[in-house]
């Protein structure tokens, strides 16, 4: 296709798409049709950059078509022309010259309109009455609305020797089988117990959680330590950094580790004295309990002389003597 032919082209088009939208319309005038063929050739020389020139030809009249829109549309505000209609003609028009085989082929046709197609047409309570619906089958197109003498569907047949549930149920008064309780999910997890989530924060936990945090622990080891979890822990420390009190402690804590003046291994260590002083008491708890207890089962077994037996049996020593 020759270039010099596409501002014509373009202006068969556009003056096609402009009598379907308005029939008295003129046609194109002289300073409309060089606003086109300035834009046909100021885009041009983008064609060489085109895979199909044809395509392309296609692509730079419908541009221009919008170049041709934009002077048009301030010029007839009463009637504009639709920017996307008018591309859309124009390219399918241009198309006819400029790249035939993209309007080539076979479509698809409506069906022919049957004797029966007409009869229905014609007559519309006989579409809705006489015609079987899709759900509907043979039997019971043909059969008598009135007549209730017909047997009612056969139930569906069971495999396997299987029965319908009705068969099932147990007859006469009995009461129905009682109803199935949730069964509560046994803990699985082998590791530490963890901590509820609505359980209170105390202030040793929030301290050994901004000094372990400032070690450089995750979420996930100190939450490990702590019992709780991990979302807990990392909750919990983006709640306490935004407090006073405890920006303060982490502050002091992280000059204080930078100076050399305290130790990871050291809060470790007092960690671990805290756990072992602990155990301690505990066991020592526990010793003073069970030292209780046998007092209290050997006054239980221990029977008391009362002071009448006692000079009773002083008494009889004195006689022995």
């Amino acid at each position: 296709m020759n270039d010099q032919e596409l501002p014509s082209i373009a202006q068969k088009a556009i003056e096609h798409v402009l009598r379907y939208h308005d029939s008295c319309h003129p046609g194109l005038t002289e300073r409309y049709k060089a606003v086109i063929q300035d834009k046909i050739e100021a885009l041009l020389p983008l064609k060489s950059l085109a895979a199909d020139p044809d395509v392309a030809n296609i692509e730079i009249v419908s541009d221009a078509a919008m170049s041709f829109v934009d002077v048009y549309n301030p010029e007839h505000p009463g009637n504009p022309l639709n920017q996307k209609w008018l591309y859309i003609g124009v390219q399918t028009l241009a198309s006819i010259d400029l790249k035939p085989d993209l309007v080539r082929g076979e479509v698809r046709r409506l069906p022919e309109v049957s004797i029966e197609t007409e009869a229905r047409t014609d007559d519309p309570v006989a579409d809705r009455h006489d015609i079987p619906q899709p759900d509907e089958t043979e039997d019971d197109a043909v059969a008598d609305p009135k007549d209730i003498s017909h047997k009612p569907p056969a139930p569906p047949a069971f495999s396997d020797g299987a029965t319908p549930r009705d068969e099932q149920a147990p007859a006469g008064d009995s009461e129905p089988p009682p109803a199935k309780t949730p069964r509560s999910r046994k803990r699985r997890s082998s590791g530490p117990r963890v901590a509820n989530g609505k359980d209170p924060w105390g202030d040793e936990e929030i301290k050994k959680l901004i000094k372990w945090k400032v070690q450089g622990m995750t979420h996930k080891e100190v939450g490990a330590k702590l019992g709780r979890t991990e979302p807990a822990c990392a909750i919990r420390h983006s709640i306490v950094l935004k407090q006073a009190q405890w920006m303060d402690y982490s502050r002091a804590y992280r000059e204080k580790r930078a100076a050399g003046e305290i130790s990871d291994g050291e809060d470790e260590n007092v960690a671990r004295d805290e756990g072992e002083q602990v155990k301690e008491d505990q066991e020592m708890r526990d010793a003073e309990d069970k030292e209780d207890e046998q007092v209290e089962n050997v006054e239980e077994t221990t029977t008391y002389e009362s002071p009448k037996d006692v000079e009773m049996e002083e008494n009889g020593l004195a006689q022995d003597k």
